[in-house]
C-alpha cells in the first residue's frame, strides 16, 4: 500500500502529525493539495483557513524490483526470457494520491513488459545473440521512464539481461557450428559436393525446426483457448468495442490453421454475451478474410481448383462453418410475398 487517507477535522485541542523521511503528508481540499515532508508539520490555523478535509499519509523510499518474463519468438516456437531489474524513487506524492496508485510495483511491471513486447517479441530466434547486447539500448529508447514520471516516482538503475534454456542453446550452437562448417569447406573446390550436402542438411534441420515450432504454436493457442483467453479478454476489457478490437487482433495474429480450433474460436465468440451481434458477425468475418489469406486466396476471389485436397477442404471448412455461425447470429432477411388485392384478375 503506498498510501492511507482519514478525514481531518480542525481543532484547538490537536495538532496534526509531523512528517518524516520515511512517510509525507497530502493535504487535500477539492483539487488543491499541500504538501508536508522531511519533518514539517501542518498548522492548525493553516489547516483551518484552506479547510483541508482528507490528509493522505504517503509512504517515503525508494523500492527495489526485479521481474522475469518469457516472450514467445516472433518465428514462434520459443522463447526469450527477459529479466528486468532496477529500483523506484517516489518523488511526488501528490500524482500518487491523485492517481490513486497502490501498488506501484505491479503497475511498473505490467508498463515494463508492455514495452519489452513490441522489441523482443518482433525478433526472431536465430537473431538471440544480435538482438541480448541491444535490449539495454532498445529500452532506454522508449518512453518508459517518462510514463513512471508521470506517477510519481522516477526510475533508477535499470538493468535488462535476456536468456534462453539450455535446449536451445545447443540448437543454436548446432546451426552456428554446421554453418563454419559450410563456410570453411567452400574454399575447397575438391569438397564441393559434400559441401553441399552439409547445405541440405542445414536446410533439414531448418525445416523440422519449422515444423516443430508450427506444431508448438498450434498447441500454444489450443491452450489459451482451453484456458479461456477469449472470455479473459472481454472480461479485462471496459467496453465491447475494446473487446471486439482485441479479439479481432487476437484471432488475426494466431493464423488458426487447425480445423478444431478454428471451430472452437467461432463458437466461442458466437456463445459470448459481451458482444454485440454486429461485432459477433465483424469477428467472423473477419476469420474468414484471414482463412482465405493463409492459403493465398484473396478475399472476395475464387479459390482456385488446382489447390491441394486438405487444403481445400480446410478452407472450404471455415466458410462453411463462418457462414453457419453468421446465419445464426443475423439471419438472412427475408422479403414476405406480396399480397394482391381480391379480385385482381377478374
Amino acid at each position: 500500500m503506498s498510501y492511507t487517507s482519514e478525514r481531518v477535522v480542525p481543532s484547538f485541542f490537536t495538532k496534526e502529525p509531523f512528517s518524516s523521511d520515511s512517510f509525507a503528508f497530502v493535504y487535500k481540499n477539492g483539487e488543491e493539495y499541500r504538501v508536508v515532508r522531511d519533518g514539517q508539520q501542518l498548522t492548525t490555523s493553516e489547516l483551518r483557513k484552506k479547510k483541508y478535509s482528507i490528509r493522505y499519509r504517503v509512504q517515503m523510499g525508494t523500492t527495489p524490483f526485479d521481474y522475469t518474463e518469457k516472450y514467445q519468438t516472433a518465428d514462434g516456437g520459443r522463447y526469450f526470457e527477459v529479466t528486468v531489474k532496477g529500483r523506484l524513487k517516489l518523488v511526488n506524492p501528490v500524482l500518487v494520491v491523485k492517481h490513486e496508485i497502490t501498488d506501484i510495483n505491479s503497475l511498473v511491471k505490467n508498463k515494463i513488459f508492455s514495452s519489452l513486447q513490441h522489441i523482443v517479441g518482433q525478433r526472431k530466434f536465430e537473431a538471440f545473440h544480435e538482438v541480448k547486447p541491444q535490449i539495454q539500448v532498445l529500452v532506454e529508447k522508449t518512453v518508459l521512464s517518462d510514463e513512471v514520471e508521470e506517477l510519481g516516482y522516477d526510475l533508477k538503475n535499470l538493468q535488462v539481461d535476456m536468456d534462453i534454456s539450455q535446449e536451445d542453446k545447443e540448437f543454436l550452437e548446432l546451426l552456428a557450428q554446421k554453418e563454419r562448417d559450410r563456410i570453411l569447406k567452400e574454399v575447397d573446390h575438391e569438397n564441393l559436393i559434400k559441401n553441399e550436402q552439409e547445405k541440405i542438411e542445414i536446410e533439414n534441420i531448418r525445416r523440422a525446426e519449422e515444423e516443430r515450432r508450427e506444431k508448438a504454436r498450434q498447441a500454444e493457442f489450443s491452450k489459451q483457448l482451453q484456458a479461456g483467453v477469449i472470455p479473459a479478454i472481454i472480461a479485462s476489457t471496459s467496453s465491447n468495442a475494446e473487446a471486439f478490437d482485441k479479439i479481432k487482433d487476437f484471432v488475426k495474429e494466431q493464423q488458426v490453421q487447425d480445423a478444431p480450433l478454428h471451430e472452437q474460436t467461432i463458437k466461442i465468440i458466437k456463445e459470448s454475451t459481451q458482444l454485440t451481434d454486429e461485432q459477433k458477425v465483424a469477428l467472423l468475418t473477419n476469420m474468414k478474410a484471414n482463412n482465405q489469406s493463409m492459403f493465398g486466396i484473396p478475399s472476395g476471389q475464387q479459390q482456385p481448383t488446382s489447390i491441394g485436397v486438405e487444403t481445400s477442404s480446410m478452407a472450404k471448412l471455415g466458410n462453411q462453418t463462418w457462414k453457419d455461425a453468421k446465419d445464426e447470429i443475423a439471419p438472412p432477411k427475408t422479403v414476405p410475398p406480396k399480397k394482391y388485392d381480391e379480385g385482381f384478375g377478374e
